[in-house]
């Protein structure tokens, strides 16, 4: 695990493969070593087969702002 002083962390699994369902928890842990209980699992789902079929966008609707409806091809 990496953790920077603002509270940010990562971590890198180097040995997942297409399929696997890894499962991750986390502890806090103070500068004694004392450690907290683990948190909720959190599983990912690795897919590294694209889809065969690509997406096709068909339309863009704008629902949000003083101007909404429909955006153009190309529009902003």
């Amino acid at each position: 695990t990496v953790h920077s002083v603002n509270g940010t962390w990562s971590y890198t699994d180097s040995s997942l493969a297409n399929g696997d369902i890894p499962s991750y928890t986390a502890r806090v842990a103070d500068a004694a070593g004392n450690q907290s209980a683990a948190g909720t699992a959190y599983t990912v789902t690795i897919a590294t087969t694209a889809p065969g079929t690509a997406a096709a966008v068909t339309g863009v609707a704008d629902n949000a702002g003083i101007i909404t409806g429909s955006v153009a091809s190309g529009g902003t």
